[in-house]
């Protein structure tokens, strides 16, 4: 392919990786946590709903309510507009065809996770999550699984063509913002 957008440059190569290394370990935690639902309502399924499975869900709940969240902001609010914004030519018209695609995957992502994240908050509190937890918790990792492929397949090779030290610094301190403990410089 040919590039028509400036590069990352042997400078910005440090960081630019960091800041997909960030995203990509952020990306097998959720397919992690996504199996862990998934054990989850097996087990509810198979034993009722125990006190280890409460846990389960109470824990599954706060990944997914706090660094799953903090993940789809980097991505949403810091590394997608980045890219938006930069992209030239070719560049530019791959990372087009990606916001469509991921724009079609997002209302199906988000319906699995309000699906599963009730059945959790059941869980968590005692209650029986329904006949249909193992299949909305498989719905959840598919959905998932989908989506990090589409980003790794199509948003990072053209973040790797495109950012430069600036940008890619600029998205790695917005990622830590978002993780930092409020202080009085943020409230």
């Amino acid at each position: 392919m040919t590039s028509t957008s400036c590069g990352a440059g042997r400078s910005g190569r440090f960081v630019l990786e960091g800041v997909l290394e960030d995203l990509d370990q952020a990306h097998q935690r959720i397919v992690r946590n996504c199996g862990l639902v998934t054990h989850l309502a097996d087990k509810v399924a198979k034993e009722g709903v125990t006190p280890e499975a409460r846990e389960y869900a109470g824990t599954a709940l706060r990944f997914f309510e706090s660094a799953a969240d903090h993940h789809d902001r980097d991505e949403e609010q810091g590394l997608f507009p980045v890219l938006a914004g930069l992209a030239r030519g070719e560049d530019a018209d791959r990372f087009g065809d990606f916001e469509r695609r991921i724009a079609g995957q997002r209302p199906v992502l988000e319906a699995a996770w309000q699906r599963v994240r009730s059945m959790l908050h059941g869980v968590a509190a005692g209650g029986f999550p329904g006949p249909d937890f193992s299949a909305a918790a498989r719905a959840l990792a598919e959905a998932y699984s989908q989506r990090i492929r589409i980003e790794e397949s199509e948003a990072f090779p053209v973040a790797r063509l495109v950012l430069d030290a600036a940008a890619a610094g600029e998205i790695h301190r917005d990622m830590a913002y978002r993780r930092a403990p409020l202080s009085p410089q943020r409230t």
